[in-house]
């Protein structure tokens, strides 16, 4: 074993650098950090600070596993175990960061970067008393889950909630299937969406950060572009270039790295990215390709707004920005898929997408059908279709005033493509 799995290194007498790798969080001892110590030593009663936030606190108790927390003397270099510093917040321990002494100026280990979501979505709690339970749940998720992140924000018609930053629909799904079993909230989902420069018809410029925030009137629309980066076997790159291809973006160049790895660089509109291109990359690929992608500024974009109307009825979570010229393909699929998955009613319920205030496509859920005229037996004709009228009327009179309640799994069917 010792000539095959070689012991680990680090400088015991050094200055303290302690990497952190996992973390969770108790009740009554607030986080308690994972890490492996690489060089220097950690005690009880030490004064120590994360690197990446700045926080300091001092270690309360420092331990290993045997699987349960046990608690030690010392944390020595080379060695991996648990640091409890009664930190509350959980956004102040990062996946990824360096423990330091508060004192040192010791560098940061090598290869913490910020999580780079690939899918922004809002998500708001269905009873808006849930506003601050959603807010803890997503703290807490955080600390073994460096890749989401979360900022408040408000909706007209939704109240309070976050938008959240994810690796892809299937993260989305994931998180909130947790929020659900774990803190037991119920979810709305907003369609994911990217940040848009627009300018007015009178030349005033101001940022998009949501569907809804899409003027009808506009001059012109700028999307951000990203250069992404696939690496990929080569066996999958005629899969990958297609799934690229159902974008706006621009192969630039493919790269051959080693005899197992290729590396596609493309240029694509960030909204082309957050639509789903992840998991039909994954996909079409049988999970064998990843990509990063890096920022390279804003593009003029033909962009419309389009709106769904459920039982005339405008829905804000399901407003999204699309290319006009995917626009009506993208209205047609919404259509036949809220068609699929709402509920009927006991009323006719009309589906429409509007692009940009135009009417683009139109679905009808036919209403939920119940025999009247079971109970009666015998006798005239017309006690029948008196029944048949007057259950014909109340329809009538529903479709007028009656609502549709959307359950949260509409909303994870309307994100999937195709």
């Amino acid at each position: 074993m010792i000539e095959r799995v070689p012991p680990p290194t680090g400088n015991a007498s050094g200055e303290l650098r302690a990497l952190v790798f996992d973390s969770q969080y108790d009740d009554f001892r607030g986080v308690v950090a994972h890490v492996r110590v690489r060089d220097g030593e950690i005690r009880r009663g030490d004064k120590v600070r994360f690197v990446a936030t700045g926080v300091a606190a001092e270690v309360l108790e420092a331990g290993i596993f045997r699987p349960e927390r046990t608690a030690v003397a010392a944390l020595a270099a080379g060695e991996i175990g648990y640091v409890i510093t009664g930190v509350k917040d959980p956004a102040a321990v990062r996946i990824g960061d360096t423990l330091i002494a508060v004192a040192s100026r010791t560098r940061a280990l090598p290869g913490y970067r910020e999580p780079q979501p690939v899918v922004y979505a809002a998500l708001f709690p269905e009873d808006a008393d849930d506003f601050e339970a959603l807010r803890d749940g997503l703290s807490k998720l955080r600390l073994n889950d460096a890749a989401l992140t979360s900022t408040p924000e408000e909706s007209h018609a939704f109240g309070r909630g976050f938008r959240c930053g994810f690796l892809g629909t299937l993260h989305l799904e994931i998180v909130v299937e947790r929020l659900r079993r774990e803190f037991g909230l119920r979810l709305i989902v907003a369609h994911p969406s990217v940040a848009i420069r627009v300018l007015s018809p009178e030349g005033d410029e101001h940022m998009v950060r949501t569907p809804r925030e899409f003027p009808l009137q506009r001059k012109t629309a700028f999307e951000p572009w990203v250069r992404l980066e696939v690496l990929l076997p080569p066996e999958a790159l005629s899969a990958a270039l297609r799934v690229i291809g159902e974008t706006r973006g621009v192969v630039e160049e493919t790269q051959t790295v080693t005899a197992e790895r290729l590396v596609i660089r493309a240029a694509v509109p960030l909204l082309d990215v957050v639509e789903g291109f992840s998991d039909r990359l994954k996909s079409a690929t049988r999970g064998f390709a990843s990509f990063s992608w890096q920022p390279m500024g804003d593009r003029e974009g033909d962009l419309v707004r389009l709106d769904v109307l459920v039982a005339h009825e405008t829905i804000e979570a399901f407003t999204q920005i699309a290319p006009r010229r995917f626009a009506e393909t993208a209205a047609r699929r919404i259509v036949v898929r809220l068609k699929e998955t709402l509920p009927a009613q006991l009323f006719a319920v009309a589906i429409q997408v509007s692009v940009d205030g135009r009417i683009a496509a139109r679905e009808t859920i036919p209403a939920l059908r119940k025999d009247v005229t079971a109970p009666l037996y015998g006798g005239d004709f017309t006690r029948k279709k008196k029944l048949l009228v007057k259950q014909r009327k109340g329809k009538k009179r529903l479709e007028k005033t009656g609502r549709v309640r959307i359950p949260p799994e509409v909303f994870f069917a309307l994100l999937k493509k195709g």
